[in-house]
């Protein structure tokens, strides 16, 4: 493996680190909102 293609890896993985980080915020700011459609008492 030449030190392009650990290159290419590493960037790899903080591309997959930062989708899965959009998407978990994402998924928390929508289950938030329904959180607060379905009981809008509820604080949080």
């Amino acid at each position: 493996m030449t030190g392009v293609d650990q290159e290419k890896t590493s960037l790899m993985e903080i591309d997959i680190c930062s989708y899965y980080f959009e998407l978990i915020e994402k998924t928390k700011i929508m289950i938030l909102s329904t959180i607060l459609m379905i009981n809008p008492k509820s604080s949080l």
